[in-house]
């Protein structure tokens, strides 16, 4: 192999590695070609996920709600907030107090949007989407079905 071969050959080899990490990043914009992403909206909602580890109810609905917080981001943010870590954590204490004196957790599980929204208890992946999605004042674009 010739050293412009060789050369070509290395140049390739680097460009497809960029192409393939600003796709896996998500930072590459498919209309055109832009590594900077703007999203539709800016805004951000906030949920907060209260469950415990014996609630039945708790584990799909925790796996769904990652599942939805992937599909929206960057326009939710997760927090988890684990029962049995009430008594050793206390940022966890204070989330779980908090609610509960302002009346918005209701038992297992609780999701909270914004500190001031509540979906209670055993949901459907869509049906927890799309009370997500009335959270927003400008639905971001994978909210609109």
């Amino acid at each position: 192999m010739s050293r412009d071969a060789a050369l070509l050959s290395a140049f390739t080899l680097v460009l497809v590695g960029f192409v393939i990490v600003g796709i896996l990043l998500g930072f590459w914009n498919q209309t055109g070609g832009s590594a900077v992403e703007t999203p539709a909206s800016s805004e951000i909602v906030r949920l907060d996920y209260m469950h415990a580890s014996w609630c039945q109810y708790c584990a799909g609905t925790k796996e769904d709600l990652e599942t939805i917080a992937f599909e929206l981001y960057p326009n939710v943010e997760l927090l988890i907030w684990d029962e049995a870590n009430r008594e050793s954590d206390e940022p966890t204490r204070e989330i779980y107090d908090k609610y509960k004196k302002e009346g918005l957790f209701g038992g297992y599980p609780t999701i909270v949007a914004n500190e001031k929204h509540t979906l209670v208890g055993k949901t459907e992946k869509e049906e927890m989407k799309s009370w997500i999605c009335t959270i927003f004042e400008n639905k971001p674009d994978n909210c609109i079905e």
